[in-house]
């Protein structure tokens, strides 16, 4: 899994923090070390590796959506201007917001994995199995990492999609706490007051 390497990694996974933002946000300018244009079944999507972090945004031809997701360690003194959701993944965690997002409903979830070889290899063949659209990056170990012979800190992103939900999942690994990050967010279209599984969506007030 290695498209670059950076000079290092000093982010840490207590140091996430998930920001949502509409197209009334602004956020800083973050450097971007990969990219890639998503665009199938009406979504547009520019998957961004920035640190050892991603920001996902999402736009849709029909329904006027404009939406951005910034999983990362956000560098202390950055400030975003009305985001939607601001704060540690567990605060948002098994929320879905709607109110904000015109015809459309997001979610999001993580979980936290025990990071060794037994573990990571068939996480990441997962991942690629499931979406073929993927970009990854590999980030320069950090000292304690070659001591330990470990691997290098890394983040891979993966999206799919249908006419009516586009998903990604985000993979954000760190070795030397033996931890890996694993998230999965998704946005469906409502249609009619119904999400594509047919159950009736209420939104928020």
């Amino acid at each position: 899994m290695t498209d670059n390497l950076q000079n290092n990694a000093t982010q840490t996974s207590s140091d996430l923090q998930l920001v949502l933002l509409d197209q009334k946000s602004k956020a800083p300018a973050f450097p971007v070390f990969h990219s890639r244009d998503y665009y199938k079944n009406g979504w547009f999507a520019v998957l961004a590796i920035i640190g050892e972090s991603h920001r996902i945004t999402v736009s849709h031809k029909e329904t006027g959506l404009g939406f951005s997701e910034i999983l990362a360690c956000i560098p202390e003194g950055s400030t975003f201007t009305d985001p939607v959701f601001e704060g540690k993944i567990s605060d948002f965690e098994g929320t879905e917001l709607k109110s904000k997002l015109k015809k459309h409903s997001y979610s999001f979830k993580h979980q936290i994995l025990n990071f060794d070889s037994r573990h990571y290899e068939p996480v990441i063949q997962g991942m690629l199995k499931t979406s073929r659209d993927t970009i990854s990056y590999d980030f320069a170990k950090k000292a304690k990492d070659f001591e330990l012979n470990l691997y290098a800190p890394a983040t891979l992103v993966g999206v799919v999609s249908d006419k009516t939900t586009l998903t990604w999942t985000s993979l954000h690994t760190y070795p030397d706490e033996k931890l890996t990050i694993l998230s999965q967010s998704r946005i469906l279209i409502i249609v009619d007051g119904k999400d594509e599984l047919g159950k009736t969506i209420i939104p928020n007030s």
